[in-house]
């Protein structure tokens, strides 16, 4: 499902775009921050590249979760659960 841009003369709101994947991975991956989301933080991630990848595939409704050792499987994701892209 294509989410649909929301504009305001103060606020944008849009889909996760691939060019998002760098920032979330950082926030999804920092203890800091992480200790405020569902999942835990990584400690590493043993497929790096195909990891970003499914992370840029977040706003395609085809695209499920990550994880760090399947990058397209249903399990346990690495984003918030509530975050559907």
């Amino acid at each position: 499902m294509k989410i649909e841009t929301i504009e305001t003369p103060r606020l944008a709101l849009r889909g996760f775009t691939p060019e998002d994947a760098p920032f979330a991975i950082s926030l999804w991956n920092d203890p800091v921050t992480g200790r405020w989301l569902s999942d835990p933080a990584l400690e590493a991630i043993p497929d790096i590249e195909a990891y970003t990848k499914s992370v840029e595939g977040l706003g395609d409704s085809a695209t499920t979760s990550p994880t760090p050792s399947s990058p397209t499987s249903s399990g346990r994701a690495t984003a918030p659960r509530s975050w559907k892209g």
